[in-house]
Formats: C-alpha cells, sequence, structure tokens
C-alpha cells in the first residue's frame, strides 16, 4: 500500500501538493483492473521518545524485581498483562493465532494510557513506585 503524506494549513495544501498529486496519478496508472478504495486518514503522532525511553526503564525496574534475566520478556509479559493479545489470521496456514501489541505503533494518547495502566498495577498489586517523566529528566536520576 502506497502513502503519501499531505498537510493542509489555513486552508491551504502544502506546496508539495502537485508532487503528491502527480505521484499518486502515477501510482493508479500501474493498477491492474479492478475496483479500488481510497483512504484519506488523519495522521497521529506516535508515542514519543521520552515515553518509550521511561517505558524501557520502568521495565528495567520490574524486570530485576521480579527476577527475570532479559527486559524484553518482562516487557512482553507486561504487555500480555495489562493489554492481552490480538488475534490475526496467518496468511501462510489460514489459522488464526495471538501476537502481542506493538508499543512502536501506539499514538501518544494511547502509549500514556498503557502507562498509566502499567503504574497503576505496580503500585496497587506489588507496591512498586516506578518514576514518573520528570524523575527521569532530573540529572539526579542518572546518577
Amino acid at each position: 500500500m502506497k502513502s503519501f503524506p499531505i498537510a493542509k494549513l489555513n486552508g491551504a495544501f502544502s506546496p508539495e501538493m502537485g508532487i503528491i498529486k502527480a505521484k499518486v496519478e502515477n501510482s493508479m496508472l500501474l493498477l491492474h483492473n479492478g475496483n479500488y478504495v481510497v483512504k484519506i486518514e488523519k495522521q497521529t503522532s506516535r508515542r514519543t521518545l521520552n515515553q518509550n525511553a521511561l517505558f524501557h526503564k520502568w521495565m528495567t525496574i520490574l524486570a530485576d524485581e521480579f527476577g527475570y534475566t532479559s527486559m524484553d520478556d518482562c516487557k512482553r509479559d507486561v504487555k500480555r498483562k495489562i493489554l492481552g493479545q490480538i488475534d490475526f489470521e496467518n496468511k501462510f496456514t489460514g489459522q488464526t493465532e495471538m501476537r502481542d501489541f506493538e508499543t512502536s505503533k501506539m499514538t501518544t494518547a494511547e502509549m500514556g494510557d498503557f502507562m498509566n495502566k502499567v503504574s497503576i498495577w505496580a503500585s496497587t498489586e506489588y507496591g512498586i513506585t516506578l518514576p514518573e517523566l520528570q524523575d527521569m529528566l532530573n540529572q539526579d536520576f542518572y546518577a
């Protein structure tokens, strides 16, 4: 699937709109006969680097607390505990399988909601207080 980023500000499209229009037309010329759907969706911002760094710090803390030898294993289990898993169809076998949510595909709001749930879970279930972003940004945090 092709995607072409466009921007509209104050009622006008970005100056690159002519170039984008030509790319779309060229892509459409390559299509085989058939019916197609053109989809336009508003771009959302992905999780921030600060959210990602803080989440990885949390996973390191929780991995140490629970005795994991791998932060990635801890991250997998925490995501499964808080978010569950998603059904998907394996294109090779045709079977429905389960996969984990990917935080890299979350918006900033989704990641914030997820992290809030992780923080509450760690605190209420295990008495573990995870640091906040401001703690991480403080130079003393790294000492």
